[in-house]
């Protein structure tokens, strides 16, 4: 999220609510990152709709970067029903970009 808020007017840093996820999430970004164009949100792939606000942010996104997300077969799942949705809420036209690891067993 810090790299890409360099070169994007404006990005949405997004993680689960459990634990101290989300704070560390925000906290990171506070003290790494000198612009203001990086916020934090939560997001949830086992949700079956989104909050309005959160709605709002993927209708005007063009990019979609995940990375580390594709790691256990029932979030990769939900993880595609996820961009199934982002996609279905229609505004601008996105490309996705997921980063992952080969995990091991």
């Amino acid at each position: 999220a810090l790299v890409a808020g360099l070169v994007s007017n404006k990005v949405v840093a997004t993680d689960v609510n459990r634990g101290n996820i989300l704070p560390l999430l925000e906290s990171n970004i506070e003290r790494n990152s000198s612009s203001q164009n990086v916020s934090v949100c939560e997001l949830d792939f086992f949700w079956k709709q989104f909050p309005e606000s959160l709605t709002e942010t993927i209708r005007t996104s063009d990019i979609v970067l995940a990375a580390d997300v594709v790691y256990v077969d029932e979030i990769t799942v939900n993880f595609v029903k996820t961009l199934k949705n982002m996609f279905s809420i229609g505004g601008r036209s996105k490309t996705v970009y997921i980063a992952l690891e080969k995990r091991r067993e």
